[in-house]
């Protein structure tokens, strides 16, 4: 099979063929073209334009299918979907502008690594939502691998590279027979039977890579090859079904089953974000050379704080049949005895006595008095003691100090008021 050998355009000549765009990087090259970074001038956004080989802009089939295309794909509106801006003609050569996404790719995020089954969870079902979004439109991606997923600064998958490798028809077949590894089998055997279900398959061997760290064998399950819960297996067994006929139907029933999925295990082999900033876009790049598996560094998180948790209650255990069929014994009632309360004594209350007896005040002044009454002892001044004058001369200094408070206070609120009154008069 021929293969076109593409040179790219350099930054300088492709600011003079697309005057409205100013080329900054160079971002990648692959076997469907080359990938710019680029500004709008118009809008003063990062774009990211893709340049087809000329050999393709010259096959009228080709051509038309591509505009055809290009403007279905713009009419996709999707989060995990990678926008299509506008498509056109330069000097012999096709050429699509993209959203351009700060970020790296699946592929160089998460190669050789085996990635917490949560987080696997979590991006596979978000690029299953903007696959069945692109099914529904009548788009079928035809190459969906890593390299073509690209993760956003705060870890959102991002489809891009839509519907371009189907239309190049038998003559590039060598092309467009999507990837190795995660094509499906009716790509490789019958092309013209591909649809919906094919992309399904690409994405199970997705998921089968990001858990194990690696592509899959035949016969192998995920749970076989690392810690993940055994329902993975049956979602991946499903989705890379050779007989496509025995796959999900839609990409929409594999995100519901990767939803009902319960991941057990709490880990911490998540994705990390990438700068917003200076970070090529990659669509296609070649796979990097490693002797040593890299690994998964974990997001930096707080520390939950632990909480303090009630013992667990004893748990009751089982009965037997036999001690359940066996006759249950009632002990006997125990009797007690009944002791009377002790008697409640009434305090013994001693009798009144007798007022004393009163007679008049005629019959008082007969009677002859032989007790003479003592002098009552009643505090008197005196002028030979003067401690003993020390209490009354403090109450009566208090009692003027209080006073003099008072009427000073008194002096002072009334002057206040004629102040005021002064003031308001002299206002008018």
């Amino acid at each position: 099979m021929e293969q076109i050998s593409f040179t790219p355009p350099t930054l300088e000549a492709l600011n003079e063929l697309l005057p409205s765009y100013q080329f900054t990087d160079f971002i990648a090259k692959g076997g469907m073209g080359a990938v710019y970074r680029a500004t709008q001038t118009s809008l003063d956004r990062d774009v990211a334009i893709k340049v087809l080989p000329p050999e393709l802009s010259t096959d009228p089939e080709f051509h038309a299918s591509f505009r055809t295309e290009a403007r279905a794909m713009a009419r996709l509106n999707h989060p995990n979907l990678v926008g299509i801006y506008d498509s056109g003609e330069m000097d012999g050569m096709l050429y699509i502008v993209m959203e351009y996404v700060a970020g790296k790719s699946l592929y160089h995020s998460c190669w050789n690594k085996q990635i917490d089954p949560d987080e696997v969870k979590r991006i596979i079902t978000a690029i299953c939502e903007g696959l069945h979004h692109a099914h529904e439109n009548g788009i079928i991606h035809r190459d969906i691998k890593p390299a073509n997923i690209l993760l956003t600064p705060k870890v959102e998958p991002k489809i891009g590279d839509f519907g371009l490798a189907q239309a190049v028809g038998s003559k590039y077949e060598g092309i467009v027979m999507g990837t190795p590894g995660y094509a499906a089998p009716e790509i490789i055997s019958h092309p013209e039977k591909m649809d919906r279900r094919s992309d399904i398959f690409a994405v199970g061997v997705m998921l089968y890579e990001m858990l194990v760290g690696k592509l899959p064998t035949p016969g192998s399950l995920p749970s076989q090859a690392c810690k993940c819960p055994p329902g993975f297996d049956t979602i991946y067994q499903k989705a890379t079904h050779p007989n496509a006929a025995m796959r999900y139907t839609d990409a929409k029933k594999l995100s519901e089953a990767l939803r009902s999925l319960i991941i057990a295990q709490n880990s911490t082999r998540r994705l990390q974000g990438n700068p917003p900033r200076g970070v090529a876009n990659t669509t296609a790049r070649a796979r990097p050379v490693s002797a040593t598996k890299p690994v998964a560094r974990p997001i930096s998180a707080p520390k939950p704080v632990a909480r303090p948790t009630a013992p667990a209650r004893p748990m009751a255990r089982p009965m037997s049949v036999a001690e359940a069929l066996a006759p249950q014994v009632i002990p006997e009632p125990v009797e007690y005895e009944v002791v009377a309360p002790p008697a409640i004594t009434e305090p013994e209350i001693a009798p009144p006595s007798p007022a004393p007896e009163v007679l008049p005040p005629e019959e008082v002044a007969l009677q002859d008095l032989d007790v003479v009454a003592e002098p009552l002892d009643v505090p008197t001044l005196d002028d030979q003691n003067p401690v003993s004058k020390w209490p009354l001369v403090r109450n009566l200094t208090i009692i003027c100090i209080l006073l003099a408070a008072f009427v000073f206070a008194y002096l002072y609120h009334n002057n206040q008021k004629n102040n005021n009154q002064q003031q308001e008069e002299s206002a008018r």
